[in-house]
């Protein structure tokens, strides 16, 4: 048994290494090189003139760059109007007070998901658009409007918002948010 084996095994070997050296006289790299030479040659199209363009110089340096982004990524305040005497009588917001988290977004971006109680407290529920949703309660602020809110009910957060009037004092709108499963909102 060893005995065929090793006969086998010498005798495939022999096959292998005659297929090896049977190189027909050439070897491979030669083979190719004839190959090619074989090909025709294509004649190909010149290379076309192409049209020469006069430069433009940009002399608009001061204005905003035409490469720049129109969105700007940090949240800028909006700028004072008009300087008004601070002892004229009227309605400002509180500029003085930190900004809460809802204050960042517009209203019509944030939605109402629900109402949670808790020890006799109700509770509102908002999704911003980055989907987190925050709880809020009577007398929170949302919205870029200085959005105070006065009530919250099952299908809405009614809010008091702060509009500008141009003259530097501001007046007061009321805005709701009704529920996302609500009549109101599937309209």
């Amino acid at each position: 048994m060893m005995r065929l084996f090793k006969f086998l095994t010498t005798v495939s070997c022999a096959f292998m290494l005659n297929a090896c050296l049977q190189d027909w006289n050439k070897t491979d790299l030669e083979q190719k090189v004839e190959a090619v030479k074989k090909i025709k040659n294509i004649q190909l199209e010149p290379i076309p003139n192409f049209q020469v363009f006069d430069s433009f110089s940009y002399t608009a340096s001061s204005n905003r760059s035409p490469f720049d982004s129109f969105i700007t990524t940090e949240k800028q305040d909006a700028p004072e109007e008009v300087k008004i005497d601070e002892s004229i009588p009227c309605l400002r917001p509180n500029r003085h007070r930190n900004k809460q988290g809802l204050e960042y977004f517009p209203l019509d971006a944030l939605k109402m998901v629900g109402t949670l109680e808790e020890k006799g407290e109700i509770w509102g529920l908002i999704i911003d658009p980055n989907g987190l949703i925050h709880r809020v309660q009577v007398n929170h602020y949302m919205g870029e409007n200085y959005g105070k809110i006065i009530a919250i009910g099952a299908q809405k957060i009614d809010l008091e918002e702060m509009h500008n009037n141009g003259t530097g004092c501001y007046i007061t709108r009321e805005a709701s948010i009704a529920s996302v499963g609500s009549k109101k909102n599937r309209q």
